[in-house]
């Protein structure tokens, strides 16, 4: 509560009944479509009274990942071309140690995958490794801008139901968040999602849910909002324009709380999705952030991070 001035003094005053029906229909949706029931959003009114910006974004809310049609089309014809692109299943073996955090022993978090490109991390067999776990990534203390390392979007491969290690394995990232979140509406600001409690490093919050299309169809669409351009395929994008999950809530920061990683869930070397993970310790309270662009990027918008080696 220290974290947030005047919670709790002043009771939140709908504009209208319409927009609480809408708040109450949307936050149903997040516990419909959510894996795990601590990954539902807490709302958190807005405690100034001053901001009058209510907005709930279009889309659908669901926790998927869909493909175009031309998308499909594409991604079909390039694995008929190249069987080398098709699904490769991997399990942890009976005496994997990843539910305890241990990943040297996991197969999963050493799945080799074939890639094409030559952005990829390639060894001497002309694959790319995948070969850091989950509770590996990030960074010890608070507020720094990530790291060339960081930046360059490590690629995890999760442990699925499949798997032997269980539900309470570090890296199963297909049962959704394990710690709570509070999204917050703030002054300026909009919708700001928050932990709720504290969080260790190296913790799954959410993956990405949204659409693959084509790089051809960005012209075509007037509500293009975002894309991870960081895929195996350089033809296809990623946009969360017309379905989206509680990712696209968490806000910009030069020295963010989050660190993006695409994760291979069902084992697809063309369609890796882009996931959240806390790359330090964030107390509750604290913004569940991430850094929308790299430093050379300019992008026309205003950052209110605040720290000294914020790039405005």
């Amino acid at each position: 509560k220290s974290s947030f001035p005047d919670y709790g003094k002043k009771e939140e005053e709908y504009a209208d009944q319409e927009y609480a029906m809408m708040l109450m229909t949307w936050s149903a949706e997040v516990i419909k479509y959510c894996f795990h029931i601590k990954s539902l959003p807490i709302f958190v009114s807005d405690w100034t009274g001053q901001y009058n910006h209510k907005h709930i974004p279009s889309g659908r809310l669901e926790n998927i990942v869909c493909n175009s049609k031309l998308a499909e089309q594409f991604i079909t014809e390039i694995r008929a071309k190249d069987p080398r692109y098709d699904l490769m299943p991997v399990n942890c073996s009976d005496s994997c140690d990843c539910a305890t955090g241990d990943t040297t022993s996991c197969a999963c978090a050493k799945t080799e995958f074939y890639q094409a490109t030559k952005k990829a991390r390639i060894n001497s067999k002309g694959f790319f490794i995948t070969c850091i776990g989950v509770g590996a990534a990030g960074v010890d203390g608070l507020n720094i801008p990530l790291t060339d390392y960081e930046r360059q979007i490590p690629n995890l491969v999760s442990c699925t139901d499949d798997c032997n290690c269980g539900r309470k394995c570090l890296q199963n990232m297909t049962h959704g968040c394990r710690c709570i979140q509070a999204m917050v509406n703030m002054p300026g600001c909009g919708w700001d999602m928050r932990a709720g409690e504290d969080i260790p490093r190296g913790v799954f919050i959410s993956s990405m849910a949204g659409e693959n299309v084509l790089i051809s169809e960005e012209g075509t669409r007037d509500d293009r909002m975002f894309y991870i351009r960081d895929k195996p395929i350089d033809n296809i994008s990623y946009t969360a324009d017309r379905v989206k999950n509680d990712f696209c809530y968490n806000n910009h920061s030069c020295g963010p709380t989050l660190l993006t990683a695409l994760v291979y869930h069902e084992r697809d070397p063309l369609l890796p999705r882009p996931a959240h993970i806390t790359r330090q310790f964030t107390p509750a309270g604290c913004s569940l952030t991430w850094d929308y662009y790299p430093p050379h990027v300019k992008v026309p918008f205003d950052c209110g991070c605040g720290f000294s080696f914020c790039r405005k």
